[in-house]
């Protein structure tokens, strides 16, 4: 269950996983034994961990994604949207 673990949780990091990591991965594989260690339970911890939730994007999908919330407080005619 190690194994499938930290591979999972280096791919969804998108980095290898250190000893800083291992807690967390222990505690995913505790938590999905309780759930007789359904992938949906290795899937929601690693997504719960902090590891993950604190991960930076990478610089392309920062620069999209403020670009996209920029695009959305504009209206279709370039001007910007009035707050009710």
């Amino acid at each position: 269950m190690v194994s499938f673990t930290r591979s999972l949780m280096t791919y969804a990091l998108e980095r290898r996983v250190e000893a800083f990591d291992m807690p967390a991965i222990r505690r995913i594989i505790r938590d999905a034994a309780t759930q007789n260690y359904r992938i949906s339970a290795f899937v929601n911890g690693v997504v719960t961990s902090d590891a993950f939730r604190m991960a930076r994007l990478p610089e392309s999908q920062r620069a999209t994604e403020s670009t996209e919330r920029a695009q959305a407080a504009e209206g279709s005619d370039g001007t910007e949207k009035r707050r009710r």
